[in-house]
């Protein structure tokens, strides 16, 4: 388009010392015209209507942040744009799809998916929630869904489920950034493209908290988990002496086979409260691919794992501090995990980026 969106509202500030209404009045409404064609350019280019809320809109400049409303969560969400004329960049996706009826778990996960987007905000990034609606668009969704659906689990509701549309989802997207929820930025490089030319990545050895690729990589992987021959390796998917086949038990198998590229840029929580510096470098584990010259070797990512938070509760019971000045104590910590996840997050983040000076 020959003129943003942006130079449009710098325009339409200007027109506050004007003194002539008539012609201010009149200059609005050639402006009004400019953004309503720029929104039917938008369509003429494919970008969905439903995709608006997230960045892309009328109103999404207006003036550099769009709200969005999760019908999974309910909750406004500020999320900013960062749009540089007509390029939407920086964008990392989580996926959530309620997998359980409480309602207390179902607030427990809004309130930690607010954690998660404004800390992604915070650095830069443009955040966005996808559900399986996204995934409905991928012309192989049914045929996949149904593949998952008969993979055998130990978990209740939805849960492995929901873990493997995902990939669809990000698929159906067009491939990018995508993360758990639980999945806060450290010295992750803002705006970076997917790594190794879109090939599928994952940065977390080979838990999927921080995974990147292409359109038809994440196709490539979700096929690859809609098929796998669980029954052939039973020691690996097992729980309990029942077959059990998760996303995670999935890519181990697939790590093994060397399907994907695996970078180690991710650290637990317990890794960052356990004495050691979490500013110092990362090391890499033998045979992982070491992260590219010229990016940062320090931690991408902190993940609150549910068994991080585990260790902590125990190092917060024989009365060691998490940090100087915490507040989170073993009476604290001995709630519910997915209760004060959130709360942990929020308080952890400010302080460790604050020792390391990220900010």
């Amino acid at each position: 388009m020959f003129i943003t969106r942006l130079k449009v509202l710098e325009l339409a500030m200007g027109l506050v010392n004007m003194k002539d209404l008539k012609y201010s009045t009149g200059v609005c409404l050639v402006l009004a015209i400019i953004l309503l064609l720029h929104s039917v350019y938008d369509r003429s280019r494919g970008i969905p209507r439903e995709k608006e809320a997230y960045g892309r809109g009328f109103f999404s400049l207006w003036p550099y942040y769009a709200t969005e409303r999760s019908a999974e969560t309910g909750k406004s969400i500020k999320v900013s744009s960062n749009i540089a004329g007509d390029n939407v960049t920086c964008i990392i996706y989580t996926y959530f799809q309620e997998a359980y009826d409480s309602s207390r778990i179902k607030r427990e996960h809004r309130d930690t998916i607010h954690t998660w987007t404004t800390s992604w905000r915070a650095a830069g990034w443009n955040p966005r929630l996808l559900s399986e609606e996204d995934a409905k668009s991928h012309p192989q969704y049914l045929e996949l869904r149904r593949k998952f659906e008969a993979l055998p689990t130990v978990n209740k509701g939805d849960y492995d489920l929901a873990c493997f549309i995902r990939y669809v989802a990000m698929a159906a997207v067009g491939g990018g950034w995508m993360s758990d929820f639980d999945i806060l930025p450290f010295y992750m490089p803002r705006c970076l493209e997917p790594l190794n030319e879109g090939n599928f990545t994952v940065y977390d050895l080979s838990v999927p908290s921080l995974v990147s690729g292409n359109a038809s990589e994440f196709t490539r992987m979700a096929n690859r988990m809609a098929n796998v021959d669980y029954r052939g390796n039973p020691k690996q998917f097992s729980r309990g002496g029942e077959f059990h086949v998760s996303d995670m038990f999935v890519l181990l198998q697939l790590y093994h086979e060397h399907a994907y590229v695996s970078v180690n840029t991710v650290v637990e929580t317990a890794d960052v409260f356990d004495g050691g510096s979490v500013c110092d470098s990362r090391e890499h584990t033998t045979g992982v691919e070491e992260i590219p010259k010229g990016f940062p070797k320090k931690p991408w990512a902190i993940h609150y794992s549910h068994a991080a938070l585990s260790f902590l509760r125990e190092k917060a019971a024989k009365g060691t501090s998490l940090w100087p000045g915490s507040s989170w104590n073993a009476a604290r910590l001995s709630q519910p995990f997915d209760q004060i996840r959130a709360d942990f997050m929020e308080d952890s983040i400010e302080y460790v980026r604050g020792e390391c000076d990220i900010y």
